[in-house]
């Protein structure tokens, strides 16, 4: 894991997300998981940013997750929408701001709807963000319209970052204003994702989209081998 996380920052990377869906997160031991974060913080040591994803279906165990990242000082915290409930606009406010409130690490919401059954609305990301000053940003990867209203409602909030994971449009995102991309399967082929951000932040959408076009070859394989056997993907995590 220290090598990976050492060839990222090497190839260029602006930040590393530690636990995010690619990392599994929900499939590892609370052990593994402060393993996880201990070992990226310490190796990373402050040359890029670090986020920590501390979500989970259940409250206390989320805030359980928030205290163990708090004792390494991640820049961030990631929190997913709880993904067995299926829960209101209004519980959800609740749920995120009761995290919120509990603690004081910039957070960043992850809407990733495939896999929790309940999408993030811009609306009610907007009212987080406004209730909540420690609430910061957003992975959107889900309906690529969420994304959009996101861009749009956050447009002159330079304190609040918009982030990208719709694998397919990352070069279309950075052209519509957002501010970064996550996409997991960067971990394979980290200058790709950094090529494409730079082509897109000095203009050169030509060359963005080049880079879009440029999929690691091991992208196909790695999603038919393993993306319906999550526990060899586990364990390929553990391994790293």
């Amino acid at each position: 894991m220290r090598r990976q996380v050492d060839a990222q920052i090497r190839s260029g990377v602006r930040a590393l997300l530690c636990l995010g869906s690619m990392g599994m997160a929900q499939m590892h031991i609370a052990e593994v998981r402060e393993q996880a974060i201990r070992v990226t913080l310490d190796e990373a040591a402050g040359r890029i940013p670090v986020l920590a994803g501390c979500g989970d279906c259940r409250t206390s165990r989320t805030l359980q997750y928030v205290r163990v990242a708090e004792r390494y000082h991640p820049d961030a915290i990631v929190l997913i929408t709880p993904y067995f409930p299926k829960l209101t606009n209004e519980e959800l406010f609740d749920y995120f701001t009761s995290i919120a409130t509990a603690t004081s690490i910039p957070i960043y919401l992850y809407d990733i709807p495939f896999y929790t059954n309940r999408p993030l609305s811009a609306s009610l990301i907007g009212k987080l963000a406004a209730r909540n000053k420690n609430i910061v940003g957003v992975k959107a990867s889900g309906e690529f319209a969420t994304l959009r209203e996101c861009i749009q409602y956050f447009w002159e909030n330079p304190n609040f970052s918009v982030l990208s994971g719709h694998s397919q449009f990352l070069d279309t995102a950075l052209m519509m204003g957002a501010d970064g991309i996550v996409d997991g399967l960067f971990a394979l082929a980290p200058k790709i994702g950094v090529d494409l951000y730079d082509a897109a932040r000095r203009g050169d959408f030509d060359g963005a989209l080049e880079a879009q076009r440029r999929p690691p070859a091991a992208k196909q394989t790695t999603l038919q081998k393993s993306w319906n056997r999550p526990a060899g993907k586990s364990r390929s995590v553990n391994q790293a």
